[in-house]
């Protein structure tokens, strides 16, 4: 038996200088002592201290910002300024919200000259940004009230709104200023026969012939009051071209003539003048071009239109505004090459059988689609428009039958869900009674079977 097992005191095991003792952590401290939070092992024992890594210092000095960063910075800027700009044109209290004014403030030509070295005094070049902001807003409002799509300025009033600056009817086209400045409309036959056109009698062959006739910026101003010359005009007329007929369904379904005014106009001063086209006509019962276009479907005139809008463009960013001369030549050439692709329409006519081409006009039977809609559609998706009395049919896709009383079909036009809704909210378009809907029905289909023996 070992005596020291027997002791009350026993005394520690003595030990080797520089030897670690039985089941110690060589990599311990002796005098450390675990954390209190610290998680123990599997077996008990505290585990090991993480060590803590130092964060790199940069080697080298700093890199400079890349120009992408740079450029993200500008692109930030100026988007921010655009968005100031356009918040104060928004709020000014006169600018109309016309299409107009909108492509206006858009392109509005504002520059902003910052320095590259020295002081920058900020609140200083904000004050004069936004004064130049509001100059120009104020020309924007006066070149629009001289310019409404649509109308033809009045030159007594300075304004472009009114019954009076626009046609009355579907028949009548531009014919000039009268001494005192009123707009002055005339039927196109009667203008035809003033000019003493070569061509105006194809007006009166059946079916009609179609008619295109120039018209110079002297034949439009020239009986204007010597009072006038020194005026000036926010908007000029640098010349049009009339055309007519087109065919066009009235209303109520009969067959109405379409005549159109196209003119060059310019808005503004000197060197900054915009160039645009400008086109007058309305429907047979005073109808607004918006309601004419939807009812004519396709637009015989709209390839020509595109041409030359693309060519003012053209001439707006040349410099041929600098020079009257050069200018006006070139008006000319893009006024005749308009009348020339207007004509293009003429031959297309002229191939047409003359049976087809009463049936094109007349516009009397329903079109194939038309027939299947009003077929498929179901009784509350036909409704009753009490101001021109016709009856109209829903389809698929936002299509819009119009027929009149006796089955025809007066036009086809595509409407999204909200201009239906609020229109049977505004009681425009009513539920149609069940003797309104078979009568409709008979009658649309009776037509539709002679169209098919034919």
């Amino acid at each position: 038996m070992d005596p020291a097992a027997d002791s009350p005191n026993p005394s520690p095991p003595t030990q080797t200088p520089g030897a670690t003792p039985s089941g110690a952590d060589p990599d311990r401290r002796e005098d450390a002592k675990p954390k209190a939070d610290a998680k123990p092992k599997a077996d008990g024992k505290p585990s090991k201290r993480p060590r803590r890594r130092r964060p790199r210092k940069p080697k080298g000095p700093r890199k400079p910002e890349t120009p992408r960063s740079t450029g993200d910075a500008l692109t930030d800027a100026l988007r921010r300024l655009s968005d100031v700009l356009r918040q104060e044109a928004a709020a000014h209290p006169e600018l109309p919200h016309s299409d107009l004014a909108r492509d206006l403030a858009s392109d509005a030509p504002l520059t902003l000259e910052l320095p590259l070295a020295g002081d920058f005094d900020a609140a200083a070049a904000a004050v004069d940004l936004r004064r130049r902001l509001r100059q120009r807003l104020e020309d924007q409002v006066a070149e629009s009230r001289a310019f409404r799509p649509g109308h033809v300025l009045n030159l007594r009033t300075g304004l472009a709104e009114g019954k009076e600056t626009v046609p009355p009817d579907s028949r009548f086209v531009f014919g000039g200023y009268s001494p005192s400045g009123h707009p002055r409309f005339l039927d196109f036959a009667q203008w035809l026969l003033q000019m003493e056109h070569p061509e105006q009698h194809r007006l009166y062959s059946k079916p009609p012939g179609l008619v295109v006739a120039i018209n110079s910026e002297e034949d439009l101003y020239r009986d204007l009051l010597p009072a006038f010359d020194d005026a000036p005009a926010e908007q000029r007329i640098h010349g049009q071209v009339t055309v007519g007929w087109y065919s066009l369904a009235a209303r109520d379904g009969h067959p109405a003539q379409l005549a159109v005014t196209l003119q060059i106009v310019s808005t503004g001063a000197a060197e900054q003048r915009r160039l645009g086209l400008n086109l007058l006509y309305s429907g047979p019962d005073g109808e607004d071009a918006d309601e004419v276009t939807a009812r004519l479907g396709v637009v015989p005139w709209h390839s020509a239109v595109l041409w030359a809008r693309k060519a003012l463009t053209s001439v707006e960013r040349s410099k041929d505004l600098r020079s009257a001369d050069k200018l006006k030549k070139r008006l000319q050439g893009i006024l005749g090459g308009l009348a020339r692709r207007l004509a293009h329409e003429r031959r297309g006519r002229e191939r047409r059988t003359e049976h087809a081409e009463a049936r094109h006009q007349s516009g009397r039977r329903p079109t194939r689609m038309a027939l299947k809609d009003l077929d498929q559609a179901p009784d509350r998706d036909i409704l009753v428009d009490g101001r021109h009395d016709t009856l109209i049919v829903l389809g698929d896709k936002g299509r819009v039958h119009v027929f009149n009383r006796s089955g025809k079909l007066v036009t086809s036009i595509r409407y999204n869900p909200d201009s239906i809704e609020r229109k049977c909210k505004a009681e425009i378009w009513l539920p149609a009674t069940p003797i309104d809907i078979r009568e409709l029905r008979l009658a649309a289909t009776r037509l539709g079977a002679d169209d098919a023996d034919d």
